[in-house]
């Protein structure tokens, strides 16, 4: 796959932000739906590790600012707060295979 630009389909830039009364702000958006397959990987989560980091460690050669693509494992994760990683530490998360996710999303 040759590498391409990921920005115009990032399910959180086509997301909204709700504003409570309280000021309290909540992302409403599509999700990811797709099941895990045997082209994706597996990756273990070690301390100091961010979800950006993970996404262009593993997307890289694939698209252009690669970081951006985190939300993509952060979806298949259901991850609720992904600037939390205490929980995933030692923990086995999917990286789903991008060219499959890019797949579904056109």
């Amino acid at each position: 796959m040759e590498i391409t630009e990921v920005s115009e389909i990032n399910l959180y830039v086509t997301g909204r932000v709700i504003v409570f009364i309280d000021g309290r702000k909540k992302l409403v958006r599509d999700k990811l739906k797709l099941e895990p397959s045997k082209t994706d990987d597996y990756y273990t989560v070690k301390k100091g590790d961010m979800f950006d980091e993970i996404a262009y460690r593993y997307y890289n050669k694939f698209v252009l600012r690669a970081e951006t693509c985190w939300w993509m494992i952060t979806d298949m994760n259901k991850v609720k707060n992904p600037l939390f990683m205490e929980p995933f530490i030692g923990k086995e998360i999917l990286i789903p295979n991008i060219q499959r996710v890019l797949l579904s999303l056109q």
